[in-house]
C-alpha cells in the first residue's frame, strides 16, 4: 500500500507525502506493518524504489510532451511553496 502511496505522490500530488507520513508513522510506532522486524524497512524500500520508478516515469512522460526536462509536481510545489506565488493561479490580466 504505501509502495502504490509513495508513487501516487511523486507522479500526480507531491502533497499526498505531507498527508500519508502521519499514517505511515503511526502505523509504525504501533507496530502494525508486519510481524517481522524488518517489515519496515522492506516497506520503505519497497516505497523508496516505487517513488523514483515514478519520478523516472513522469520526467521521463512529461519532457517529451514538453519538450524539455521537467517534472511538473516538482515546478508546481517549487511555484507554491518557495516562491509563495499561488494567489496568482486563476488571475487574469484584463
Amino acid at each position: 500500500m504505501f509502495s502504490i502511496l509513495a508513487f501516487a505522490g511523486v507522479v500526480f500530488r507531491s502533497e499526498l507525502v505531507l498527508l500519508y507520513t502521519p499514517i505511515f508513522l503511526s502505523a509504525l510506532f504501533t507496530n502494525k506493518l508486519g510481524p517481522f522486524p524488518s517489515a519496515p524497512a522492506r516497506i520503505i524500500g519497497f516505497s523508496i524504489f516505487w517513488a523514483l520508478a515514478g519520478l523516472l516515469l513522469t520526467v521521463g512522460v512529461d519532457s517529451i510532451l514538453w519538450r524539455r526536462v521537467v517534472w511538473p509536481e516538482g515546478e508546481v510545489l517549487y511555484y507554491n511553496t518557495v516562491l509563495n506565488k499561488s494567489h496568482e493561479w486563476g488571475t487574469s490580466p484584463w
